[in-house]
């Protein structure tokens, strides 16, 4: 949930957790168990500090959920676009 980024190549924090609440839109966190890059503390940490999110851990993938479970994936967007429970709901 950090990140460094300016063209000038100085050290910039940006760090948006504090903002998350602003969003009202719902929203899905897929995440993998077994996801290096960004684990599911920080799923969970984004789940838990947006107003409407659905949160969907995929047991068997890392960070590529979308090609390690690809059909659990789908389903669990589909439930979610179509209103449903999307997943394991934390």
């Amino acid at each position: 949930m950090r990140g460094n980024h300016d063209p000038n190549r100085r050290p910039v924090d940006w760090d948006v957790r504090g903002r998350l609440r602003e969003i009202r839109s719902p929203t899905l966190v897929i995440v993998g168990t077994h996801d290096f890059i960004c684990p599911p503390k920080w799923a969970r940490q984004m789940h838990d500090a947006l107003p409407d999110a659905r949160l969907c851990e995929l047991t068997g993938s890392g960070h590529f959920g979308h090609i390690e479970e690809p059909d659990r994936f789908t389903a669990a967007v589909l439930a979610f676009v179509h209103g449903r429970t999307a997943g394991r709901q934390a």
